[in-house]
């Protein structure tokens, strides 16, 4: 994730993480929030990594799956992309954040409103395509799936799946409490 919007430093024993134009709590929702996306990005970047890996050992093969190499391919890019937004959020996140508790950008320091900042046009759009495309064919599921098999490799995806759930429950959470502040309700 960036660094501090306003050229914040970060400190210790539970002080301000970031100073400039508001001071925030490393127990706020937003920081919290920014933790959760870093950590899905690193978890989605061990996936990433492995298929890399894969990839390179099936190059070097005799023969090899010709039609196996080229869907971790398509994997790999799909997965690069995923991390771009990873990080377009977190960024999105520590620049929202200069503007108060996550979305004042009405402070005349010219910091952002969070609702101002976004994702590329198209973003999720395209991403539900990519999960449609993934899944269609596959039967459908009548059990919950637990996270073993696969190897090692499915394990990671496992686990970057259940982080990247949890900085989805973060990222809603703090949004609710901007919403709550606002008179908006949350949730």
């Amino acid at each position: 994730l960036p660094s501090s919007p306003g050229g914040g430093k970060q400190q210790r024993r539970g002080g301000p993480v970031y100073e400039g134009p508001v001071r925030v709590s490393k127990a706020s929702d937003v920081v919290e929030c920014m933790g959760s996306v870093d950590e899905a990005a690193s978890a989605v970047g061990v996936v990433y990594s492995g298929i890399e890996e894969i990839i390179e050992a099936s190059s070097r093969g005799p023969g090899g799956d010709r039609g196996g190499t080229e869907r971790l391919l398509t994997a790999r890019d799909e997965l690069g992309v995923v991390l771009e937004r990873l990080f377009d959020i977190g960024a999105i996140l520590a620049r929202g954040m200069a503007g108060g508790v996550g979305n004042a950008g009405d402070g005349g320091d010219g910091a952002p409103d969070i609702d101002d900042i976004a994702l590329p046009r198209g973003t999720v759009r395209d991403l539900e395509r990519q999960i449609d495309d993934m899944t269609r064919g596959l039967p459908e599921l009548e059990n919950f799936i637990l996270p073993i098999g696969g190897g090692v490799q499915g394990s990671y995806c496992h686990l970057a799946r259940s982080i990247t759930r949890r900085a989805e429950r973060d990222y809603v959470r703090y949004r609710s409490g901007i919403m709550a502040e606002e008179g908006g309700g949350g949730g």
